[in-house]
């Protein structure tokens, strides 16, 4: 599935990922990843369709954390999201396609290790990265680390929606929905008291 496909876009927003801080697991996530790769930077990004947002992030600073994202243009994850596959870097100044990518502000990228980040429904939302400032060899240890990070991820993103469907129908007065099904309320005798 393409980056700029509708079906994935509208995943994209359907999850509610692209505006939020406030779910710690995903800055957890991160530093987890960056722990197991021992990189000192380390995201978990959503990729919409103008811009990347940080939903998880470890090793940024100033104006950058802040943000918590950076312009597609500028995004190494969507190469990650348009592959539907990890993307491994060792040299980014090397790769051509890491090299015409804009420089973020405050993150140079000199090896790049990213692995498909995806929903309950396998759609690949962004991306679960490391980032090291200069050339740095990665090895299969590192890309299976990103992915058993992605996949706790995936497990977590199946129980937030599952959570969200569930407090959406515990929204709905439960008379409304035996309506809506067919149903009338009834009342059932209660047993004989015991003496």
């Amino acid at each position: 599935m393409q980056g700029d496909d509708p079906q994935r876009l509208a995943a994209v927003r359907g999850s509610g990922l692209m505006m939020t801080q406030d779910d710690p697991t995903f800055d957890r996530a991160a530093r987890m990843a960056a722990r197991a790769t021992g990189s000192p930077v380390a995201l978990v990004s959503v990729v919409g369709a103008a811009r990347q947002h940080f939903v998880g992030q470890f090793g940024l600073a100033g104006e950058l954390a802040a943000r918590r994202g950076s312009p597609i243009r500028t995004s190494c994850c969507r190469l990650v999201v348009t592959a539907d596959e990890p993307v491994v870097v060792a040299d980014a100044a090397a790769d051509a396609t890491l090299a015409a990518l804009a420089p973020i502000d405050g993150l140079p990228i000199g090896a790049y290790a990213g692995v498909p980040l995806r929903d309950a429904d396998g759609i690949t939302l962004g991306a679960v990265c490391a980032v090291w400032p200069v050339p740095h060899v990665w090895d299969d240890g590192d890309v299976t680390a990103l992915e058993d990070v992605a996949s706790f991820l995936q497990a977590h993103l199946t129980l937030r929606a599952t959570t969200r469907e569930l407090r959406g129908v515990a929204t709905t007065p439960v008379a409304a929905r035996r309506r809506r099904a067919g149903h009338g309320c009834r009342t059932l005798p209660l047993p004989p008291r015991r003496r």
